[in-house]
């Protein structure tokens, strides 16, 4: 980890069909190493001046270069500036590029930290992060319904933190499929939520979802903040992915947003 940056960028071995699929996770915070001009294209820079706010070009900015960073990484390259990214219609994020060897990639963000992935085109994934919040605990409750609260009450963690890991499972569900929070929330329901202990990585979860049997999620906690990653159903995801991920240093970058995140009114994710 870089001290004056902030950021990480882990691999996760993941394997699918008895072959490696790689995935690059990356995570950066304010403030940035770099001005824009460094890592962003022509067309990008212009996007980010048409952005209105302060808070909306602060986020263009983490997004870009979280999605950057896990794609170089990937494609083993340094120049960030040579990766260009568009959005598609639900405002998703992927790579503009002639390399056939370019990423698919799902980005998460507040307004003060970035994570994203870079993964095997056609292998759809997704990701988010949320602090947990006391404030959100209504939010959380209207996106479950009873057979997911039945199933929350089963492993017996603080009824909070285990809502709020299920909104990212969910979210990151949505990613994965392309759809977003567009569709009722039943559509993206839960079947089961299993809990793992660690060791060495403190608890990892498992999803099955009810309507989508393809996709798997696997989340855990960070301190106050839930990360969640959902991934199709016959990847094989390393059972201490968490220790993988390096997610010791992951506190570093999120402590030193914790007291905007309790700040803020709302995450903002994309």
């Amino acid at each position: 980890m870089n001290s004056e940056s902030a950021s990480i960028c882990r691999l996760i071995n993941a394997e699918r069909d008895n072959r490696p699929y790689p995935v690059y996770l990356s995570a950066v915070r304010n403030p940035l190493p770099c001005e824009y001009r460094d890592f962003l294209t022509e067309r990008e820079t212009h996007a980010y001046f048409d952005k209105k706010t302060i808070k909306t070009k602060q986020n263009y900015l983490l997004g870009r270069y979280a999605l950057k960073l896990a794609s170089c990484a990937y494609m083993n390259k340094t120049k960030m500036s040579m990766i260009e990214t568009d959005t598609g219609v639900l405002r998703y994020p992927f790579i503009q590029a002639s390399d056939p060897h370019i990423p698919d990639v799902s980005l998460t963000h507040t307004d003060t930290v970035a994570l994203a992935l870079a993964f095997p085109r056609g292998h759809d994934s997704g990701i988010d992060i949320e602090y947990v919040r006391r404030e959100k605990e209504n939010v959380y409750d209207r996106i479950m319904n009873e057979d997911e609260h039945k199933i929350l009450e089963a492993i017996g963690d603080e009824k909070l933190r285990l809502e709020c890991m299920v909104w990212t499972m969910k979210e990151a569900l949505s990613k994965a499929v392309h759809c977003g929070f567009t569709v009722p929330f039943e559509i993206l329901s839960i079947k089961s939520f299993d809990k793992k202990n660690l060791s060495d990585a403190g608890s990892t979860y498992e999803a099955f979802f009810t309507h989508f049997g393809q996709f798997k999620g696997h989340g855990t906690f960070c301190g106050n903040w839930a990360v969640s990653v959902v991934m199709p159903y016959n990847t094989s995801f390393p059972a201490s992915w968490a220790e993988e991920l390096s997610l010791a240093e992951l506190p570093k970058i999120l402590s030193a947003v914790r007291l905007a995140a309790e700040a803020e009114d709302h995450t903002v994710h994309q």
